[in-house]
């Protein structure tokens, strides 16, 4: 039996995260049905081919809306028939556990990509845990996208060790070695760039992240700081503090959204990425691609997408002493960070690109598939 996937996220941009994987398996004739909330695909995932269906998802905790959810996509699941049904991001995956079970599904497989619940506290967390706990229960099989995370989930006690795995050395769905090359760009020899890239948030450390670059501006005058992605937080999250730095110190330059991340790498020296909490943490690799070395915190995700010392640094969480120190260091020895950048790059290569994953997913498709088809839906 052949798979029939059907792939789910909350947010349509998700997608982007997996599209060499989606190319890949276009091109090999490979059965796919993209499932998501909140608007029209990208035009470059729409530009691949596969069917897209929406479904009404609500991103917080909405009992009826969920329920409207679970009992549309059972609708879509009779419609298309799928015998994998494969959710990531946290709303999701819960929708998909509940109506792929209902639906008889035989394989249903949740990815986790980090947990909502790591930097919160009392009954909100206990929540968020019980519904992972669910999820996991609900589902044949469930991965994560970093073997740290996968402990981190053990350790928490949300699943069993036998239950939980990773595609090959992690991410969700890999890079793509020949978009993210550092051959276009050219950097500005005069000034040391540190960039971040992603959603501009508290719990991807940019408080601390301004806070340091703050501390660094004073013992160098040849720095620049990039943040780029989507502002959550400029507009009331801010510390006061936080917000006078932005006010004074020009060298921090505020840039926004982007489709083309690859033109910000590729003038960076380093990737900054103090975050709380991550899956994986892809814009690492995606940096390493393009030869730019990280500096990440020591959390589950981060501590597999840089080896510390030899492709990056790894600084304290929430310390901007240690990120200073980190950023310093990164400042004062460029061969380190041409040294780091070059290993970073090769182990981009070796291990992360999108046909490796998609290769290897698909083979865990097809072998429980194998296992699970003569059967109706199960739990475990």
């Amino acid at each position: 039996m052949k798979p029939r996937v059907m792939r789910v996220v909350t947010i349509t941009d998700a997608f982007i995260h997996i599209k060499g994987q989606l190319e890949q398996y276009k091109q090999e004739g490979k059965e796919i049905i993209l499932v998501s909330a909140n608007g029209n695909l990208d035009d470059e995932i729409k530009g691949i081919g596969f069917r897209h269906e929406n479904l009404v998802i609500k991103r917080d905790i909405s009992p009826i809306f969920d329920l409207v959810s679970v009992i549309q996509l059972i609708i879509l699941i009779r419609r298309h028939k799928p015998n994998i049904l494969h959710s990531s991001t946290p709303k999701a995956g819960i929708v998909c556990a509940l109506a792929g079970f209902l639906a008889l599904v035989p394989v249903r497989i949740h990815t986790f990509t980090g947990q909502r619940w790591a930097t919160l506290k009392g009954p909100k967390r206990l929540l968020l845990k019980m519904i992972d706990r669910l999820i996991v229960t609900m589902n044949t099989r469930v991965y994560s996208d970093s073997e740290s995370q996968n402990q981190y989930l053990i350790e928490q006690k949300i699943v069993k060790p036998e239950k939980i795995f990773c595609i090959h050395k992690g991410s969700l769905g890999g890079i793509d070695i020949a978009r993210f090359s550092n051959s276009k760009y050219k950097k500005d020899k005069n000034e040391v760039v540190y960039l971040f890239l992603g959603r501009i948030n508290k719990d991807k450390g940019i408080e601390e992240l301004i806070s340091a670059f703050n501390l660094l501006v004073k013992e160098a005058n040849d720095v620049a700081l990039m943040l780029v992605g989507p502002n959550e937080m400029m507009n009331g999250d801010l510390s006061n503090d936080t917000r006078e730095i932005l006010e004074k110190n020009k060298k921090i330059k505020i840039i926004g959204s982007t489709n083309t991340p690859e033109k910000y790498i590729g003038i960076a020296d380093v990737l900054c990425l103090p975050s709380y909490r991550e899956g994986f943490g892809t814009v690492v690799i995606e940096a390493a691609s393009m030869g730019v070395p990280a500096i990440g915190t020591k959390i589950p995700g981060l501590v597999d997408s840089i080896v510390p010392n030899k492709t990056g640094l790894l600084v304290e969480k929430q310390s901007v002493d240690s990120l200073f120190s980190g950023m310093l260091k990164m400042y004062q020895d460029s061969n380190l960070r041409t040294e780091m950048g070059n290993s970073a790059y090769r182990r981009a290569k070796e291990d992360f690109s999108y046909q490796i994953i998609a290769e290897k997913q698909w083979s865990e498709y097809i072998s429980l598939l194998a296992k699970y088809s003569s059967r109706s839906a199960n739990i475990s």
